[in-house]
Parts: C-alpha cells; structure tokens; sequence
C-alpha cells in the first residue's frame, strides 16, 4: 500500500514538473516568436518606406513637353538600367567609372533641350572599358546614349536610338519611344561616335575674342597638359563634391570686380583659396611651386576653362587648350593683388 502511494506521488510530482516545463518553455518560446514578428514588420515597414521614398524622388513627368501624341509608351516596364543607377549624380557615376577613361558631354542644342525642358542632356559613349558592365537593351548593347539629369544632378532618364527609333527610358520604368523625324535627324547627329581627341578639341573654349589675343599676353614656351587637382570641363558643382568633405563644405566666392571682369569676357571668375584639408583631392602645384590663391575661370555651361595666379611676380593664366600665357600690365595685377589679398 505504501509503496503504491509512493509511485502515486512520484508520478504525479513528475506530470507536475513536466507539465511546468512545457508551460516554461512555452513561455520562454513565446518572446523568441514576438521577436521574430517584430523583426519581420520592421524590415516590411522599411521596405514600405523605401519605395515610398523611391516614388517620391521620380521626376515630374507630368509636362506637355513629356505627354504629347508623339510620345508612344511600349508595353513593357525597364526596371533595372544596367550599369546605371536612378538618382545617381553625374559626379558619382564619373567616380564609378574615373580608371575607365570615363567621358560625359553636356549637350547645348537648342532644340534639343527644348524637348526635354527641365532636363540637363550629356552624351554618353561606350569606350570598351567599363569594368562596371554595359547597357543593353532588349538583347542589344547600346554604344551611344543621352542621360538626362534634373536639376538636382540626379539620373531620371536615358535616351538611345534603337531599331530606327528613339527610345526614352524614364526613372518610373515607363519607355517610350518616338520617331518624328527632326528628334531622330538631331539624335543621330548628337549621338554620333567621335574619338575622345575630336570631342577635347570641340569642348575646347574659343580664345578668339581680341581681349585674349593683344600684346600685353605673351605665350610661354610650353604647354600645361595636367592641371591637377583641377579638372577641364567640371562644373563647380562637381568640383565641390571632390573637395568637401564630412567636416567642411567646399566654396568659391565669386568675383564682381567691373575692371576684372572686363578683361575675361564670356568667362565667370571665382577665388580659390588653397587648404591643407584638401589632400584628399590633391594641391595645386605650377613648375614646382604650390599654389595657394587663384581665380578659376568657368563658361557660360559652368565649365572649368582657364586658370589664373601669380606666380614670379607676373600674371599666369592656363586655359584648357593646354597654353601657358603670361601678363605683366600694372593694372591687372594690382587688381589681382586687391581679389586675393596677396
């Protein structure tokens, strides 16, 4: 009798224990499930956000110039630009692809432009050389292109000729194409391949103008090929993302100066100002010497197209057909002493 009561009481106790185990375990598997379910909404509600954030960023498309009968939407959606990236700025892009010899041409055609209003056009050209990857359309590489960046520098659409048309594909995966005649006459004109050589030597500024041609320049012997850590044809735009950094933002104060400006017609002038924190961008070195204050001088396109500063005591000034000219009148260089308080 006892010894059954014994057994009555051990197992109970045992149902007991096993059932307060289960219950701790389930209460203890309980927070593992909820934390999981929250992981869960959380990643959905960052992925929710995203895309809201994505659709916030697409261009406006909603312009006449965009939504006319010649515009013919395909039924097919481009989701994935290839080695473009939606909402990239150009500077970015120029860094992805900076060791491939990587080019881009703004576009100034009138007309052109006035079919994209809104818009900044640069070509774009297929050099061999893009580690990055190719862009193909619909089974076929595309050599030649139009990005078009608004006007906060970010990529919002790509334009391309394909089977005898133009195809227009926009950062809200809509294509369209078109095939008006005088777009189709224009883009094969502006997207026609040219070697990088004929493309520098039509960027190029024109130093026709008398004020760049009289007695008091006088060319120097030699050329000047690099002129680092500048770089021909960069918007200040670009020129300011190179050199800020998370700790300072990069400026040019512009110069106003009648007399100044007077002497440089059809350019904008800008004071530069050297700084031991621009190393990771590089210094500004003429015949050995580190230069600390200089005028950059930019077209009416915001292009870098010449360089001025003192250097032995006379005017130096660099443009971007690679000449060195040299100016010594009494004028100019105690305007350029007061600019940059030398």
């Amino acid at each position: 009798m006892k010894k059954t009561v014994k057994k009555a009481i051990i197992c109970s106790l045992m149902v007991v224990f096993m059932q307060a185990g289960l219950s701790v375990t389930l209460i203890e598997a309980a927070p593992e499930n909820n934390t999981h379910t929250r992981e869960d909404q959380q990643q959905q509600e960052k992925q929710r956000q995203e895309k809201q954030h994505q659709e916030q960023r697409r261009y406006n498309w909603a312009q006449s110039a965009y939504r006319d009968n010649n515009w013919q939407r395909t039924a097919s959606s481009y989701n994935e630009p290839s080695h473009f990236r939606w909402h990239e700025s150009s500077y970015s892009m120029r860094e992805r692809f900076a060791s491939s010899d990587y080019w881009m041409e703004p576009i100034h055609d009138r007309e052109w432009n006035d079919r994209f209003p809104g818009l900044h056009s640069y070509r774009w050209h297929d050099n061999d050389r893009y580690s990055e990857g190719y862009f193909w359309y619909r089974g076929v590489r595309i050599r030649d292109a139009a990005l078009f960046y608004d006007n906060w520098d970010e990529l919002v659409g790509i334009g391309f000729m394909f089977d005898n048309v133009f195809v227009f594909v926009r950062d809200d995966q809509a294509v369209y194409h078109r095939n008006d005649s005088l777009l189709l006459d224009m883009a094969v004109l502006l997207l026609a391949r040219e070697d990088r050589q004929q493309w520098r030597e039509k960027k190029r500024y024109d130093w026709s103008q008398d004020a760049y041609r009289d007695n008091n320049w006088n060319e120097a012997a030699f050329s000047y090929n690099d002129p680092s850590p500048f770089r021909w044809h960069e918007s200040r735009y670009s020129m300011r993302e190179r050199f800020s950094a998370a700790d300072y933002e990069y400026r040019l104060e512009p110069i106003y100066d009648r007399e100044w400006n007077d002497r440089f017609p059809g350019l904008h002038s800008y004071r530069w100002h050297d700084s031991d924190r621009y190393s990771h961008a590089g210094y500004f070195w003429y015949r050995g010497v580190r230069i600390r204050d200089a005028v950059l001088l930019y077209d009416d396109w915001d292009e870098l197209v010449g360089i001025g500063f003192m250097h032995d005591n006379v005017f130096v000034f660099i443009r971007d057909d690679q000449q060195v000219h040299q100016r010594n009148d009494s004028l100019l260089l105690g305007i350029l002493i007061f600019l940059l308080a030398l």
